[in-house]
């Protein structure tokens, strides 16, 4: 990584990278609730 990067830049890609981890969190999860769900049927 850029240690020359300005701070504004890398905390963006922080963040970034935090949201995509908790849409992958929501995403798995509302995949094991829809699997439930079918397995009722």
């Amino acid at each position: 990584m850029d240690v020359g990067a300005p701070p504004e830049l890398l905390f963006r890609w922080d963040r970034t990278a935090n949201t995509d981890k908790e849409m992958l969190m929501r995403m798995s999860s509302m995949h094991r609730t829809w699997r439930g769900v079918l397995k009722k049927r």
